[in-house]
This record gives structure tokens, C-alpha cells and sequence, in this order.
């Protein structure tokens, strides 16, 4: 019982928190405040480079593949800035939506054994769940590090500066 229990259990919780992440304004999701923002271990993402995600993020399965309609596109188009934006809040709404999910997993340890609960968490949580945050963690600071580079070449130039070489 506790097993079938806790597949169901799975499925449902993730349809629920990705609707969550779906209807949640997306202004609530700043990739400059916590817990979104990097943490000085992750060095702008090279700190998932020891895992290999360069080799394996591209792999997994992403949302907006088979839920178009309810998933914005990952690629940007002609609305780069306000799509660069959108994206780092995707980012953010992404790596919370998993984090809940880590979470709320924990239930199961209720309907099963305490060896079986915490092997179907971990299976459950480094398949499922720690990837997709890690690829958020990944890409957040190089959609950042793009969004500066834009936001400085549409800045005024600044007195002194770029003037004298024009």
C-alpha cells in the first residue's frame, strides 16, 4: 500500500506545484533576492561544471516542450530584454516549483517503511528534482550576466567615457 500510495502521492503533488508555479505572479520571482540569487560556492555556475551539466543539461526533459501553451519559450525573440527577464523569473519560479516539491516529498516517510521512505525520497529527489534545480542555479547568472551587458549598452554613455573614443 505504502508504495502505490507514494507514486500517487508523487504525481498528484507535481501536478499541483507546477499549477502553483504557473498562476504565481511572476514578480514574485526576482533573480536578484533570496534564496535566487547566487551563493558564492556556485561562482556564477562553474561549481555545477564538477558535475558535468554542460554535457547533460540540455538531456533532461523541459516543460515547455510538451506544454507549450502553458510554458513561455525559452528562445528569445525581437521583446529581447522583457524575454530575458521573463526567462531569469522562469528560472526562479522553475527552481521553487522543485524546491516545494523536495519538500513536500518528505510526506511519504508517513505511508512507508523508514529504509523504503528514505530510498524512494532519495530516487525521487536526485532524479526528479535536485537536476532541475541545479540547472536553474546553472543558468540563472549567465541569463543575468547577458541582461547587464544589454542594460549597459542601451545606458546613456557616461561623461568621459565612451564619448572620447567615438
Amino acid at each position: 500500500m505504502g508504495i502505490r500510495r507514494s507514486f500517487w502521492y508523487f504525481v498528484s503533488n507535481g501536478i499541483l506545484w507546477f499549477l502553483v508555479g504557473r498562476v504565481l505572479p511572476k514578480k514574485w520571482f526576482s533573480p536578484s533576492a533570496a534564496p535566487f540569487r547566487p551563493f558564492a560556492f556556485e561562482k556564477d555556475g562553474a561549481f555545477y561544471d564538477r558535475f558535468g551539466i554542460r554535457f547533460w543539461h540540455k538531456k533532461l526533459p523541459d516543460m515547455s516542450r510538451y506544454l507549450p501553451r502553458l510554458m513561455p519559450k525559452k528562445a528569445l525573440e525581437k521583446g529581447f530584454s522583457s524575454g530575458l527577464l521573463r526567462m531569469l523569473q522562469e528560472t526562479c519560479v522553475a527552481e521553487f516549483t522543485h524546491l516545494a516539491l523536495m519538500i513536500t516529498s518528505l510526506k511519504i516517510l508517513e505511508w512507508t517503511s523508514l529504509p523504503l521512505g528514505i530510498a524512494l525520497l532519495l530516487i525521487y529527489n536526485l532524479l526528479f528534482n535536485l537536476p532541475f534545480v541545479m540547472i536553474q542555479r546553472y543558468n540563472r547568472p549567465r541569463l543575468s550576466h547577458l541582461s547587464e551587458r544589454i542594460d549597459e549598452r542601451r545606458s546613456p554613455v557616461v561623461e568621459g567615457t565612451l564619448a572620447k573614443h567615438a
